[in-house]
Formats: structure tokens, C-alpha cells, sequence
């Protein structure tokens, strides 16, 4: 089971059009040279746990913990080693635990069709000791995500049955005790792979342990019971039976949510979330502008990669977007008759000022201080998301004007700033990237006159090949190896939950080449890192 599973990969189903060739024997062969990577255990993220509660228990009302789990360098927030377990994670999970069981308890409580529905039996006469380990094995397997050991189902029942005979007519206070003492397993906090024994140093993960895998990738949260049921047929056990699975969770809504939110993390486009503009220079901007903005750049990536072409190329050209009244006005658009109800209208942006996502007011405005522009934040963006070259974080400028140049533009303004011989290693790679967004103000509008001067949005690919502006930027690169090869690096490094290593050469090269051969088609990209073979081994 290594890398000859690649292999399946041009076994072209739904949503694929033939243009997968298939993988060489040599290719193949080397990557069964390579090591499994390591891959360290990691407790449910604050949005992975919120999740898992909701599709476990969604009869009751789940509210999320109070919790801000930290980015990755790459905007990602489910890498392991940055998941650490402090006092303040361990309150907010205790509290959800706690209101968790309490809202569950309450609402099958008076509800005996709720109640079959969950236990599928009755607590009564002689049948009441089968129906509390039916009870236990249940909602052990689902919170777990894996049949109970035997040790576990003996412990969880004797916990069950010992409430439960302080009053054997009350099935609210038991079910509450249960819930709240899975909740807090580490079973259920942390996605724990033993495998099996491989030998080499290396485990194949169960068909229980895949199954979470695969739903904490796709959907980040708890496998579904036909997922389960996959796991408990040993169902998960080959390439064609793994993509069957992929494909069908890629249909479910989740999987949507999953990959907006990716996409959102990876290029930063929820950092506008917390911006705040100078009133008086941006009157147009508020809270409302600010959630409007948001929400337009979701609907936008959700509208291409689930309803339109599935490319991340078009993510990056595609000029439909779906504007509020509000959003119309800063876009400079004319709303067209037959808004919908909920205020939202497709248009079409204009051909010269916008291309895709990061010319939207998201980024750009995610991308931007309270008063003017930022190309260095903007470029360095680019640099270190959109191309995979990381480095640290910019931090906010300082201006000095070194050499003495009059300063009218913002352009002229960062051009000051960053002449300095010191900072040119960084600045020859960000700056002709971040200039070209000099046509969009702090707020992502577009502008022709700065300060009384044209602007110049003059810059030049990362190749240094000259382009007029951020429009003509996204033209020329949007198809780019380096950009399609970083998204399938990101989707990667997302399902494995840590930065690639030397031991992924191999696998990340193939999931690589699939992102470049589809203009990097979100179904075919996931499916490639699903079938790796580090996806279903770890290394001891």
C-alpha cells in the first residue's frame, strides 16, 4: 500500500475529465523507497470540536468554546504542534462538555421517539441491563469514532448503571454523566492513530483511523455513520474504495465549508475581519461594509470551486461576484433588477479593474492600514502564501525618507521606505508583486488618481516579466506552475495537519503534478492527497 496507489488516480470518475494521465512505474517505484513521514497526534481544533458536537448531537443546541487556536506561517489552523492543551483549553472544552450533556439530557428527556431513536431500545423491566450497554456501545462508538474496547465498555456501563440506580426512572441524568465523561476522553479530544504494526518502524492506520482521517480532511468533523459503517465493513481497505468515499463526501455541503475556509486561512482573506479604516477618509467603511466583505469573498470561492468550474485558477480570474447594495457602492456597480431576498445579487465586475478573489475587498482591504495601501503587506501575501515562499511576517513600515525624493503617491511613499540596500533581498521579491495593487485604496475601491497624480500599479510577475497592474498580474500567473503546484502543496499540508517533510518528496510532487494538470480542480487535488500513502501510515 505505498505510493503505487497513486496509480488510481486515472481511474476517472465523476467530475473528471480524462485529463489525468496515469503515474509512471518509475515514479512509483521510487516513492516505495521513501520513508513514512511522521505525523503527531492532534487534539480537535476549536472548529473541528464545534463541528463534531453539532453533526454527533444535532437535536440539541452546541455552542463553540471559547477558544482562538493558533495559524501555522501559512495561515492554517489545525497543525499539531501548535495545538497545545493549556488551562484555558481545558476550561473551554470542560464547559462545552458540560452544556453539551446538559442540552442532549434535556431533549431526549420528553422524547420517547428521540429517545428509540438514540438508544434503540427502552430502559425497563428485564431488558434494562441490555439496553444500557446497547447504550454505551452506541454513544461510545459515534464520540469515539471507533467500536469501545472491551476494558472501555465495561467501565462506561458500570458508570451508567451507577447513576442511573439512584433513580432508575430518570433517563436524563445518567445520559448527561455519560455524554459529559466521553466528551472529555482524550478518546474524543485528540485523534489518537495506533494502527497496526508494519513493521519498519511504520503502522497502517485501522479502517476506524482512516475514517477520521478522512472526515477531519474533508469535512472537519466526526466521520458519519456511513463512514463508520465503511470502516466497520473493513469497506476503506483499497484505492477504489477510498475514492468512492472521497467523492461521495465531497457532494456534502461540509466539504465545501472545508475548503472555503482553507482557502480563507491559506490567503488571509479573513484577516479583514478585524480591520478598521479612518472614517473620514473611508465613510463607506463599517462594520456592516466589513461583514458584507467577508461574506462576498465565501460566496465567491464557494460559487467556483462547488457550482462553477471547480478550478483554483478560476478562484484567481473569475470576475462574478455577489454584492449587497452596500458592496455595489464600493464596487461601483449597478445592481440589475430582481435582488434576491436576502440582498444579495450576482454581477459581474469590470474587466480592467478586477480579476478573482485577491482583487476583491477582502484582501485588499485585509491588506491595508487605517489610511492608505500597503503593497508591502499585499506583495509579501503573494510571496509567502500564493507562491510557497515563505518568510517571516512583514511588519508595518516605518517611513523614512532616506534619499531625500519627494513623496506625493503612496507608492512613493513605500518606494522611500524600502530602497534600502538591507531590505532589498525581501523587497526585490515582494515589491513588483504589492505595487501592482497600487490601483485598489485601504478599502479594496478602485482608483486611477492618488493624491492628485495617476497612479502607477506598474510591477512584474515573479519572474520578472513587466505587467501593467494587478489585472494583468492575475492573467499572466494565475496558470503558473508555482501558483497551481502551492495550492496542491496547501491542501497537503492541511489534510496532514503539519508542514511536508524530506520523507513527502515523493507523494507531495504527485499531488503537485495533479494541481498543475487540472488547473488545480479541487475534487481531483483532494482525492490525489487522500490516496498518498502517508495518508494511511505513520511512522512510530
Amino acid at each position: 500500500m505505498r505510493c503505487s496507489s497513486l496509480a488510481a488516480l486515472v481511474v476517472v470518475l465523476a467530475g473528471c475529465d480524462g485529463h489525468l494521465s496515469q503515474l509512471s512505474r518509475e515514479e512509483s517505484a521510487r516513492c516505495e523507497d521513501e520513508a513514512a513521514a511522521h505525523t503527531p497526534m492532534r487534539r480537535l481544533t476549536a472548529i473541528e470540536h464545534t463541528n463534531s458536537l453539532r453533526d454527533l448531537f444535532p437535536y440539541a443546541e452546541i455552542s463553540r468554546p471559547a477558544l482562538s487556536d493558533p495559524r501555522s506561517r501559512v495561515g492554517l489552523d489545525n497543525e499539531a504542534q501548535r495545538l497545545l492543551v493549556d488551562q484555558n483549553t481545558q476550561d473551554a472544552f470542560g464547559l462545552a462538555a458540560r452544556r453539551t450533556a446538559v442540552a442532549v439530557a434535556s431533549a431526549i428527556e420528553g422524547d420517547a421517539a428521540l429517545r428509540e431513536e438514540i438508544f434503540g431500545c427502552e430502559l425497563e423491566g428485564a431488558e434494562a441491563d441490555r439496553c444500557e450497554a446497547q447504550i454505551v456501545s452506541r454513544l461510545g462508538e459515534r464520540v469515539f469514532r471507533r467500536p469501545l474496547e472491551a476494558e472501555e465498555q465495561e467501565r462506561w456501563v458500570s458508570l451508567f448503571h451507577e447513576v442511573r440506580a439512584e433513580d432508575p426512572r430518570d433517563v436524563g441524568v445518567p445520559t448527561e454523566v455519560l455524554i459529559e465523561g466521553l466528551l472529555l476522553s482524550p478518546q474524543f479530544l485528540y485523534r489518537i492513530d495506533d494502527g497496526v504494526d508494519l513493521g519498519a518502524q511504520t503502522t497502517e492506520l485501522t479502517p476506524y483511523e482512516l475514517a477520521t482521517r478522512l472526515s477531519y480532511f474533508l469535512w472537519r468533523s466526526t466521520p458519519d455513520a456511513q463512514l463508520l459503517e465503511a470502516a466497520r465493513a473493513d469497506a476503506l481497505r483499497t484505492d477504489d474504495e477510498i475514492e468512492v468515499e472521497v467523492r461521495r463526501m465531497l457532494e456534502d455541503p461540509r466539504a465545501e465549508r472545508m475548503v472555503v475556509g482553507v482557502i480563507e486561512q491559506w490567503l488571509s482573506l479573513d484577516r479583514v475581519r478585524n480591520e478598521t479604516k479612518a472614517s473620514d477618509l473611508y465613510p463607506l467603511w463599517d462594520d456592516a461594509m466589513r461583514d458584507d466583505v467577508v461574506e462576498e469573498s465565501e460566496r465567491f470561492v464557494s460559487h467556483v470551486l462547488f457550482e462553477g468550474s471547480g478550478s483554483f485558477v478560476d478562484v484567481l480570474l473569475d470576475r462574478t461576484a455577489f454584492v449587497t447594495p452596500r458592496l455595489a457602492s464600493l464596487y461601483d456597480v449597478t445592481i440589475p433588477s430582481g435582488t434576491r431576498e436576502d440582498g444579495w445579487v450576482e454581477v459581474q465586475l469590470p474587466a480592467t479593474e478586477r480579476r478573482g478573489v485577491l482583487t476583491r475587498a477582502a484582501f485588499l482591504a485585509g491588506h491595508a492600514h487605517e489610511g492608505y495601501g500597503s503593497p508591502i503587506l499585499r506583495g509579501a501575501r503573494m510571496v509567502d502564501r500564493l507562491l510557497c515562499r515563505e518568510f517571516s511576517e512583514i511588519e508595518p513600515p516605518m517611513f523614512e525618507n532616506e534619499e531625500g525624493r519627494e513623496i506625493v503617491t503612496n507608492r512613493d511613499l513605500f518606494e522611500a521606505h524600502t530602497s534600502n540596500a538591507a531590505c532589498r533581498t525581501c523587497h526585490d521579491q515582494i515589491d513588483p508583486l504589492g505595487f501592482t495593487f497600487e490601483g485598489y485604496d485601504a478599502i479594496g475601491a478602485f482608483r486611477t488618481i492618488d493624491n492628485g497624480e495617476v497612479v502607477d500599479a506598474h510591477g512584474a510577475t515573479p519572474e520578472g516579466e513587466p505587467v501593467e497592474d494587478a489585472v494583468e498580474l492575475f492573467d499572466r500567473i494565475a496558470e503558473s506552475p508555482a501558483v497551481l503546484s502551492c495550492f496542491g502543496r496547501t491542501m497537503y499540508r492541511f489534510a496532514h495537519g503539519r508542514p511536508p517533510s524530506a520523507a513527502d518528496t515523493c507523494e507531495l510532487d504527485a499531488v503537485q503534478r495533479v494541481s498543475r494538470r487540472t488547473q488545480g480542480d479541487v475534487r481531483e487535488v483532494v482525492v490525489s492527497v487522500a490516496l498518498t500513502p502517508s495518508f494511511r501510515l505513520r511512522a512510530l
